[in-house]
């Protein structure tokens, strides 16, 4: 994946991926377990963010205020 999980620099944001790859710091190896991984994943419902290669949410933030309330 090129970074362990839960490394928050910019070698963790897909969005530089493809500046990444073209310095050398993401093998194409690497790339391509994080398209399998975001692709498995939005199948399944999830959706990534731009900043973590790890991170994927079920809902966005409006969907989880209409759903659920804060406890006290």
């Amino acid at each position: 994946m090129g970074t362990p999980f839960d490394f928050f620099g910019e070698l963790a944001q897909p969005q530089l991926e493809g500046q990444m790859l073209a310095n050398g710091k993401l093998t194409q190896e690497q790339h391509a377990n994080r398209m399998l991984l975001r692709s498995t994943m939005r199948k399944a419902g999830f959706f990534d963010i731009k900043t973590e290669w790890w991170h994927f949410n079920a809902f966005g933030s409006s969907a989880v205020k209409r759903t659920y309330t804060r406890l006290p």
